[in-house]
């Protein structure tokens, strides 16, 4: 009777082992699959009101955004990147002007923009997948503003 109850308990305890490593496993590769998949799209755009000429192929998913809530009459692409959605990176953008992210939890997080050192624009946002955001209006040379645009890419 001892020896079935020996065999009894080390059993209950090779299955929850296995359990707990299957449970594990599941766990990272969701962390991986999720983080892998979390990218963010910034373009960075300079507006102002010179004549418009043709419209850039890279904003056209954009401009009817662009259009409905700024009033300028020519947008210009500067610079279009596609990072991870993580913490703590600095992302440059153009004209000293860079970008970083924190407090990250799930599409919830903070956006910084920087120019050289100085703070510009911190804001809290949550970002819904291929739902584009507009941040800044920062004036630039000229009559000229610049503009970030975040997108979520998520499948």
């Amino acid at each position: 009777m001892a020896k079935h109850g020996a065999r009894s308990h080390v059993k209950t305890i090779l299955t929850t082992m296995l359990a707990a490593a299957l449970l594990w496993t599941a766990s990272a590769m969701a962390q991986d699959y999720g983080s892998a998949r979390r990218t963010v799209e910034i373009r960075f755009v300079r507006a102002d009101n010179k004549k418009a000429d043709e419209t850039e192929e890279a904003l056209a998913d954009i401009l009817p955004l662009l259009r409905q809530n700024l009033r300028f009459t020519r947008y210009r692409l500067i610079s279009r990147r596609t990072v991870a959605l993580s913490e703590g990176q600095r992302i440059p953008l153009a004209y000293g002007y860079t970008l970083n992210f924190s407090n990250v939890q799930s599409q919830a997080l903070t956006v910084h923009i920087f120019r050289q050192q100085q703070m510009l624009l911190r804001t809290r946002l949550r970002l819904k997948s291929r739902r584009p955001v507009l941040l800044g209006g920062f004036p630039h040379a000229g009559d000229s503003t610049l503009i970030a645009v975040l997108k979520l890419m998520e499948d």
